[in-house]
């Protein structure tokens, strides 16, 4: 993730000495790459990848409660296709959380 973020601070450099600011295009002029880095906000490392027509990919959403899986292949410039339904669950950090509180109260009964 490291060189992800240097490589965003260096493109953001370029461009605020060329007179621009990629931040600016995304109504976010208010905030730094580090600000955003810091924050865990900065996906401008992810402008750089494109996906061609055949890949495959997993898209894995883990929330708070819930974890979502889908699989999908490109099939064009705006075409997806459903490789296998989506399922997840009730697997979200919060049920870690309880799972943890309920293993410290048995250990210190």
């Amino acid at each position: 993730i490291q060189h992800k973020i240097a490589r965003a601070k260096k493109k953001s450099e370029s461009s605020a000495a060329n007179g621009s600011s990629p931040l600016a295009d995304q109504g976010q002029s208010s905030k730094s790459i580090s600000e955003l880095s810091k924050a865990g906000g900065d996906e401008s490392h992810f402008a750089d990848y494109s996906f061609t027509k055949g890949q495959k990919y997993i898209l894995i959403d883990a929330g708070g409660g819930t974890v979502d899986i889908a699989f999908h292949e490109i099939l064009g410039d705006f075409g997806v296709k459903e490789c296998h339904h989506p399922s997840g669950g009730p697997w979200g950090s919060c049920y870690i959380d309880d799972q943890f509180i309920k293993l410290l109260l048995e250990l210190f009964k």
